[in-house]
């Protein structure tokens, strides 16, 4: 997948909101938008996922 589209599919399956994750994040939507236009290093995916996951799980959705 491209332009980190796994993140974005994960969000969206779980029911996840990019403001949310700015949000959580300490950043604004527009951030996590710009981050995710291009393929991010490691410890940056790693941290929005962390981030989709908290968010899911206090929806109470789990990420798929």
């Amino acid at each position: 997948m491209e332009n980190n589209e796994m993140l974005r599919k994960m969000a969206r399956d779980s029911g996840v909101y990019l403001w949310e994750i700015g949000e959580h994040l300490g950043v604004s939507e527009n951030t996590v938008i710009r981050w995710l236009r291009k393929p991010l290093d490691q410890s940056k995916e790693k941290i929005v996922f962390s981030a989709i996951s908290s968010i899911a799980e206090l929806k109470g959705k789990g990420v798929s």
